[in-house]
């Protein structure tokens, strides 16, 4: 298996300032997570309230 191909499908493209609050997808605001921290992440994001 290619190692690009297989890293792919474990790294995820998360946003500093996610895109609903106005956050763009520039490099400046993204980086490169693996797949389960970034489920993790945003396991909680359903219970947050708007500021």
């Amino acid at each position: 298996m290619d190692w690009f191909a297989a890293s792919k499908k474990v790294l995820n493209k998360h946003h500093f300032v996610y895109r609903r609050d106005g956050g763009t997808d520039q490099r400046t605001n993204l980086r490169l997570v693996h797949a389960d921290c970034h489920r993790q992440h945003h396991a909680g994001d359903s219970k947050r309230t708007p500021e």
